[in-house]
């Protein structure tokens, strides 16, 4: 899937339901943290498995890391809360 900054550059994109509502303010935005970068990724997989849109972010690694591009977050989403609750309830509130 196409992030969705992505797609608002087209000039024929179709927005599904979950992304007009949050476009227009109707979504809460949840930041939840994850204990290691393989919760991360696992929680990267499981959001894509079940077709979510999903965008990792990559630390370039230039002032962390010590020059390694490392994942650090991920945004899942626009969606319905019961889409995506099931892949992010167990984490803890940040």
């Amino acid at each position: 899937m196409m992030w969705l900054a992505d797609r608002l550059q087209k000039a024929s994109v179709m927005l599904t339901v979950a992304e007009q509502d949050w476009l227009n303010g109707q979504f809460a935005k949840i930041c939840v943290r994850v204990g290691s970068e393989r919760e991360l990724m696992d929680v990267v997989d499981a959001a894509r498995k079940a077709d979510l849109l999903v965008y990792l972010v990559i630390d370039a690694g230039r002032t962390e890391f010590h020059g390694i591009p490392t994942p650090t977050c991920c945004a899942i989403g626009p969606d319905f809360a019961e889409l995506i609750d099931p892949i992010t309830q167990h984490l803890t509130l940040y």
